[in-house]
């Protein structure tokens, strides 16, 4: 399934993968928003996941970068949007 993911992500135009950074920073900002009133959920939580994973591979496509970036990146994102 991530290869799919990888696959498809590479195959996209600039436009999309843009789009689809928009997408996962607007739910993990609104997750972040409501965490101020409410714990979250078992499913936002796997909403932000997902968007932590969408968004690090977006970025290291759009900026050409190698697997040495995803890690780093993805700890950096959990440690805003999950703690």
């Amino acid at each position: 399934m991530h290869d799919q993911f990888r696959e498809r992500l590479a195959s996209a135009s600039r436009t999309e993968l843009e789009e689809l950074k928009l997408r996962a920073l607007a739910v993990l900002e609104r997750v972040q928003a409501a965490r101020k009133y409410r714990l979250r959920s078992k499913v936002e939580e796997a909403e932000v996941a997902v968007a932590i994973e969408t968004l690090v591979q977006v970025e290291a496509v759009l900026d050409r970068r190698g697997r040495w970036f995803l890690s780093p990146r993805r700890l950096q994102l959990r440690m805003k949007y999950l703690r």
